[in-house]
């Protein structure tokens, strides 16, 4: 919590967690090691915590904009969120909707509504789900071992905006060199 950074890390025990920090940009591994070293000084990492099942990034890329285009469902402009008028229900909610949602919402909508079809929910969003079951599952371990876990949040820096929007595939795709690793 923000409200508990100050009290610092002294008698807490600190795990870092590798599998966040392995196979990650060059920057973002100098970064995280910098964050070890200050937390050093009042105590030193007392784990290296394990989450075999951290590497998660591209595993539940169906979870994420499944979720979205289930709740965005509902912004039709007749229930919910921006409305604009035309001369019938469905041009109603077509204008509404390419008004109201920009090119990337869109994308995801059709990413989303794509995994949770009938004949890929399991292939692509059941499996993410348990992925993110295994990845619950090894964070909670993890805590059992440490008060504090320290990693990476991302494997590269964040990229210039607007940089990707020529080609959205760069953008969902891992942009490190990390390689894949297996769910331990």
């Amino acid at each position: 919590m923000v409200a508990h950074v100050e009290d610092g890390v002294a008698g807490k025990r600190v795990g870092v967690v590798r599998e966040l920090i392995d196979g990650a940009d060059e920057e973002v591994v100098a970064a995280v090691e910098r964050a070890v070293e200050v937390l050093k000084r009042p105590a030193p990492p007392s784990s290296s915590s394990r989450c075999p099942s951290s590497d998660w990034s591209e595993r539940v890329l169906p979870h994420r904009p499944a979720e979205a285009s289930s709740n965005l469902a509902r912004f039709d402009g007749v229930r919910y969120g921006l409305r604009v008028d035309a001369e019938d229900v469905t041009a109603m909610m077509e204008a509404t909707r390419t008004a109201g949602f920009g090119d990337e919402v869109k994308r995801r909508i059709m990413l989303g509504t794509y995994a949770l079809s009938a004949g890929y929910y399991d292939a692509y969003y059941g499996q993410a789900l348990k992925v993110r079951t295994l990845t619950i599952d090894a964070f909670r371990r993890a805590y059992q071992e440490a008060d504090v876990l320290l990693g990476a949040t991302t494997p590269s820096v964040a990229f210039e905006f607007g940089s990707k929007t020529a080609d959205p595939m760069a953008m969902y795709s891992r942009t490190s060199s990390r390689s894949e690793q297996p769910l331990g």
